[in-house]
């Protein structure tokens, strides 16, 4: 976010730059479970470590050593030679890969680590072989150890898959290294988008005081094409220091007009197959002043 005082500046409006995908092609819906559209992209499925930040300096390194284990004992399992990544099919499909196929790794002093399924009632192929992977791993003398650094008697960390959303390049950069396992067929893709064209209101105070600035928000498209109201919330880049003062004020009355904006806009939903799913996007909307 970026904000400055302009002056000699008339009839200002934000411009509202394209949304951006970023939620994995995994969310189901009744039309995803029963869809017959023929899966045409393959698309490459990472596991990562998923650490929180308040334990990563203990015990990320560890975290990131066990999944990359997980990885390769995972990659065997689905008969991938040295560096292949073997398809995921027939064994695994992109109907398996989900957020909720997320493995709980609990490190104690003196004890064997424990492995459980985040979601143990959820009927995955995926979620299964990454278990049986993690007790292959420990069993073959690289089971994650506790760490002296730790201040505690207990560590826990996750291991998940990820995937690239359908408008990046590569992965989002989370602070973890993601290990290429195998790749699956998904079907064809399309990102949420407005259905109608509309822009969040210029604050009257701001324009008048010659303010610019930047919002980048989130939030989820559900699948009728309506923001979920509980899942809007603003984007700060980690580089930068948040406003005080002033500026903060500033900051806070664009937020506010950029998040009543989101409430009431209309967007045509994402499709995955043909089917409506729900997808969480992030969008820059820039206030800008000009002459």
């Amino acid at each position: 976010m970026s904000i400055a005082i302009a002056t000699n500046i008339v009839a200002p409006r934000p411009a509202v730059a394209q949304v951006i995908q970023r939620v994995p092609r995994t969310i189901r819906t009744a039309c995803l479970d029963t869809t017959s559209a023929a899966p045409t992209l393959p698309i490459v499925v990472y596991v990562r470590a998923d650490v929180a930040d308040s334990v990563a300096q203990a015990i990320g390194p560890i975290a990131d050593v066990f999944a990359q284990s997980v990885g390769q004992r995972l990659r065997e399992l689905l008969h991938g030679r040295g560096d292949t990544i073997p398809p995921g099919e027939p064994t695994i499909t992109w109907r398996n890969i989900s957020d909720e196929n997320r493995l709980i790794v609990t490190i104690v002093r003196d004890s064997e680590p424990v492995y459980e399924l985040a979601s143990p009632h959820v009927d995955s192929v995926a979620a299964a072989m990454l278990l049986t992977a993690a007790h292959i791993a420990s069993d073959s003398g690289e089971a994650p150890l506790w760490t002296q650094i730790s201040r505690s008697d207990t560590m826990v960390f996750g291991i998940r898959f990820e995937l690239i959303p359908a408008s990046a390049t590569k992965l989002p950069d989370h602070g973890r290294t993601a290990f290429p396992v195998f790749s699956v067929m998904f079907p064809p893709e399309t990102p949420a988008r407005q259905s109608v064209h509309s822009l969040p209101q210029y604050p009257d105070i701001l324009r008048s005081r010659g303010v610019a600035g930047v919002v980048i928000a989130d939030f989820i498209v559900d699948t009728a094409g309506h923001a979920l109201p509980e899942s809007i919330k603003d984007v700060w880049p980690a580089s930068l220091k948040r406003p005080t003062g002033e500026l903060l004020t500033y900051y806070n009355e664009f937020a506010q007009s950029v998040f009543k904006w989101i409430k009431t806009a209309k967007f045509i939903p994402a499709q995955s197959g043909g089917c409506p799913v729900p997808q969480l996007v992030e969008m820059p909307f820039t206030f800008s002043l000009r002459r």
